[in-house]
């Protein structure tokens, strides 16, 4: 019974066990770090970590691991950091309903389909892994508090719905791609923040469809807007650093009437760079631009 482990600190688990039952440690409030040495373990089961409310911080030391199962990490509301292996497949939901800061510590691949769906107070999450290649449908859906995602340079998709119910997002790390429809039709997101100095690209249809975003912030490094990125956008404020507006970068967005630079180190438009745009009637530039 989980009352059995009340008063526990610290707890690390080896042997050959191949799952965590439901409701193993749950309402273990004394728990705050845990590490899970057993090279069997395939399953951490539903409500297993339910309500540890001073668990900070787990370890998973094996190549096992596939699912975790709903609610699993549920009001774990000091949890800020876990390492768990490339193997997981599978992250229910509610698996992480209630933490609101965490940094993930692994080699994934894949954060899985609704990962942390309805995850409604994280707000922040960070992901420590080169390896880390696509964000699954729904990884984040309606995750409402979320604000700052950390993505490595690896990120090659991210798939339908990752982000949406989401108003405002800064994306911080090391990406280098904004990956094609990566936003497409988030009509949630009204205001997003690029802080990575290393991201060049912007793919098609990235926010293709997202009629509610009149904000977006650029870093300097950015090199390339590709074809229909704000397609069915109206409106659009472009805030930061940008130096350039790429050529064709808002090549045949019909829909866009009105675009507002405040950019202050903006200094060059491309070619082609507003060819099509056939409802637009304003556009404001900063005293920076020279061509």
């Amino acid at each position: 019974e989980s009352n059995s482990f009340e008063g526990i600190k610290t707890l690390t688990i080896d042997g050959d066990i191949q799952n965590i039952p439901n409701n193993s440690f749950q309402n273990c409030s004394s728990l705050a770090k845990i590490i899970l040495n057993t090279n069997s373990l395939t399953v951490i089961g539903s409500s297993a970590f339910y309500g540890c409310s001073s668990l900070a911080k787990i370890i998973i030391n094996n190549d096992t691991l596939t699912t975790i199962k709903s609610s699993a990490f549920q009001d774990c509301s000091s949890l800020t950091e876990i390492t768990f292996p490339s193997s997981v497949q599978i992250i229910e939901n509610y698996a992480f309903q209630g933490v609101i800061s965490l940094t993930i510590n692994s080699d994934i691949e894949l954060v899985p389909n609704e990962a942390f769906k309805n995850c409604s107070s994280l707000n922040q999450i960070i992901f420590n892994s080169k390896k880390l290649k696509s964000i699954g449908k729904s990884a984040f859906e309606y995750c409402s508090s979320l604000t700052e995602i950390t993505l490595p340079s690896s990120i090659q998709t991210i798939e339908n719905n990752a982000f949406q119910g989401i108003k405002k997002l800064t994306i911080k790390g090391d990406i280098q791609r904004i990956p094609n429809d990566s936003f497409k039709n988030c009509t949630s997101l009204t205001k997003l923040v690029l802080k990575s100095n290393s991201l060049k690209s912007i793919g098609s249809s990235a926010f293709e469809g997202c009629t509610s975003l009149h904000e977006i912030s650029f870093p300097s490094s950015i090199q390339m807007i590709d074809t229909d990125a704000f397609k069915k956008i109206k409106t659009l404020t472009i805030t930061g650093d940008i130096r350039q507006v790429p050529s064709e970068s808002f090549k045949n967005c019909s829909s866009l009437t009105q675009i507002i630079f405040h950019a202050n180190a903006l200094t060059t438009i491309g070619s082609s760079a507003f060819e099509g745009c056939s409802s637009l009637t304003e556009i404001s530039f900063p005293s920076s631009i020279q061509k």
